[in-house]
């Protein structure tokens, strides 16, 4: 569907003669990042409607995809299942979110053990470097020191607004634990398919 969309889009661009014929694959390329990202934001949001935390599912929304891009993780082969994953994702963390607000099961204790998960993983396999598109060396250490800059800073956000800003904190924790979650499933992953080459 995206692909299809940024397709026609591309050629209608290049038969009013806006871009080049020889510029159709850079630009159709370009529109599906567009695409795939307003789509991911319209679930987000959709979901925050659902469970009636609109506001709590932008900052999910922005963490998500602010730190997945250093971190690496979970890719899936199409469009089509990308916003399927995301949306089951989506789905998990802000529901999760309102079940722990409505049932008044948290605790700091708990918050930490999450906290702690998702910093270790985030810390000691990032960035998960993609099959399609590995990264070198360079960007790799770039990568993961912004990843744990990340991390860190919201850590800390997520225990100075946890007396104050309870639901903001929750959704903190559990968005870097579903990142840090998807890293590990990419991870084994990869290096199943590594072992299956080496057989």
């Amino acid at each position: 569907m995206i692909t299809c969309l940024s397709k026609y889009v591309s050629r209608f661009l290049c038969n009013k003669h806006i871009i080049n014929s020889d510029e159709i694959d850079i630009y159709q390329y370009g529109f599906e990042i567009i695409i795939s990202t307003v789509a991911g934001m319209i679930i987000s949001l959709v979901v925050g409607v659902i469970f009636q935390l609109f506001y709590i599912s932008l900052v999910y929304y922005t963490i998500f995809v602010t730190v997945r891009q250093f971190t690496g993780g979970y890719h899936a082969k199409t469009y089509l299942e990308c916003n399927i994953v995301f949306s089951i994702v989506s789905f998990s963390t802000i529901g999760l979110t309102k079940l722990i607000l409505k049932l008044s099961i948290y605790r700091i204790d708990i918050h930490f053990i999450l906290l702690c998960f998702a910093s270790f993983v985030i810390m000691h396999f990032a960035p998960v470097d993609h099959p399609n598109k590995r990264l070198d060396d360079e960007q790799k250490q770039i990568n993961k020191h912004r990843s744990i800059f990340l991390t860190i800073i919201l850590l800390v956000f997520s225990c100075f607004l946890y007396p104050i800003a309870i639901d903001v904190s929750i959704v903190i924790a559990l968005t870097l634990c579903s990142i840090a979650t998807l890293m590990i499933i990419a991870n084994k992953k990869q290096g199943g398919e590594i072992n299956e080459e080496t057989d």
